[in-house]
């Protein structure tokens, strides 16, 4: 079953985001490009039965916690591209 996931750059300028990575701590990540999308639906995470923001950035799959996250009008998690 192929999945395709919403790709998109985060564009933080000088802002750096701090990212939770289950067990793990944190990830600063700064100006980079990552896949985004719903991590229990679409990277299939575990962990949480509901749904959720989570990127990937090199293969590895990290849950979004903050204020200014997207909501569904802006980007669907869910979209199948």
């Amino acid at each position: 079953m192929t999945r395709r996931t919403l790709s998109f750059f985060l564009v933080l300028g000088f802002a750096t985001v701090t990212l939770s990575a289950c067990g793990s701590g944190s990830v600063e990540v700064e100006d980079r490009g990552v896949e985004a999308a719903c991590g229990l639906c679409q990277f299939e995470m575990e962990g949480r039965s509901d749904c959720y923001w989570a990127i990937r950035i090199e293969g590895k799959e990290f849950m979004v916690r903050g204020d200014v996250l997207p909501t569904d009008d802006e980007h669907d998690a869910h979209d199948d591209e």
